[in-house]
């Protein structure tokens, strides 16, 4: 009949409705049912065999959103809510060993889940970079992380980050404990994740040294009682202009 729900199945390959774990089987329809959206519009019919299918119906107006949103997964193009839902989902199906589809019965495929079959991804080697962290030392020492690394504890800030150094480093930085902002040249060690973050894995401080707390008011102002004679050219941007033009530069 015209506008009636459309019905839609998520298939689940291993499991049968005897085997699926109550509690997964709830994992799986809180992602589903985010991944898919319009919450207030889907309604769960049954669990049918053949396999697992969680049956539930959408609202007819509701169902082009539905659809759409759920394509969207497979560009990228949809809301980041989604997108972790539909990652969730397969990151489940890989720990089943399994895979899953979402189809309308009867109909076409709507999204395939890989899980398991998805291609795993390329190890990246860690790297190694030179750089520096700005911020104060709130703890040195603890538990060591190498025979003669001690570990130290910075705050930036946005983030506390926990750094290694060498013993006399170390010593030299507990007499910073709480101290003023400081920089920590080093080198950082970065590892790139499955979504293509890379994230600080370990920062080797070699160096620091106090940063300038100087007002950016006052660096102006001593900035500007530099002499410089600009003060006694009228129009400086004409000066140039016309500079520029008798050095045949008509740009």
């Amino acid at each position: 009949m015209p506008n009636d729900p459309i019905r839609l199945s998520f298939k689940i390959e291993a499991y049968s409705p005897d085997t699926l774990p109550m509690s997964r089987l709830a994992e799986y329809m809180a992602e589903l049912a985010t991944m898919v959206g319009e919450k207030d519009n889907v309604h769960f019919v049954e669990l049918q065999e053949g396999s697992v299918q969680l049956v539930h119906e959408v609202e007819y107006v509701a169902y082009p959103k539905v659809e759409a949103r759920a394509k969207a997964v497979l560009t990228g193009a949809a809301p980041i809510e989604a997108l972790n839902a539909y990652r969730a989902i397969n990151r489940k199906l890989a720990e089943d060993n399994t895979s899953a589809t979402y189809f309308v019965p009867g109909g076409g495929e709507i999204v395939r889940f890989p899980g398991v079959h998805a291609p795993k991804p390329l190890e990246i080697l860690p790297v190694d970079q030179p750089g520096s962290i700005d911020g104060v030392v709130i703890g040195v020492g603890g538990r060591n992380i190498g025979k003669n690394t001690v570990p130290v504890v910075i705050d930036t800030g946005d983030a506390v980050i926990t750094c290694v150094t060498g013993r006399g480093l170390a010593k030299e930085l507990g007499h910073y404990l709480l101290d003023s902002e400081r920089r920590f040249q080093g080198t950082g060690q970065w590892q790139r994740d499955e979504n293509g973050a890379w994230i600080l894995k370990r920062f080797t401080i070699h160096s620091h040294e106090e940063l300038d707390a100087t007002p950016l008011t006052d660096v102006v102002r001593k900035l500007r009682a530099i002499p410089s004679g600009l003060s006694s050219i009228l129009d400086p941007l004409a000066d140039l202009l016309r500079d520029r033009r008798s050095e045949g530069d008509l740009n």
